[in-house]
């Protein structure tokens, strides 16, 4: 993937090329991948949401606080084409291109279109 993968591997196995980091437990080790290096691992100590790489981050999309009133209200001041207010991870964490550019087709809307551009449905396309 774009930040790496987390694998299980036995003890003993050697690492690979693109192999950056083990953390073992008993007889596991959980081993972690990342060939083009944008991943990062990082101790957190105290509240993960205070880390100056997580704090400015916006909502999940499978959180139970996201849904389409909230990304009315969240998209209304912004002027900025839809697909990359979408892609924002201090707005939404987790849209990248595909999703956004697929969502916003089942959704009838031009990447295009400005955020805080209200989109009518009911026969009219959203162009």
């Amino acid at each position: 993937g774009m930040s790496g993968s987390l694998r299980l591997v036995p003890p003993g196995t050697p690492p690979a090329k693109h192999d950056h980091f083990d953390l073992c437990f008993g007889d596991t080790i959980m081993r972690y991948r990342d060939p083009r290096r944008f991943g990062v691992i990082d101790w957190i100590a105290a509240n993960p949401q205070s880390h100056p790489l997580l704090a400015p981050l916006g909502i999940e999309p499978l959180a139970d606080g996201f849904h389409g009133d909230w990304l009315h209200a969240a998209t209304r001041r912004r002027h900025a084409p839809i697909k990359p207010v979408l892609m924002d991870s201090h707005l939404i964490v987790g849209i990248g291109n595909i999703y956004a550019s697929e969502s916003l087709y089942l959704a009838g809307i031009s990447p295009l279109r400005a955020a805080a551009r209200p989109h009518y449905q009911h026969g009219r396309s959203g162009q």
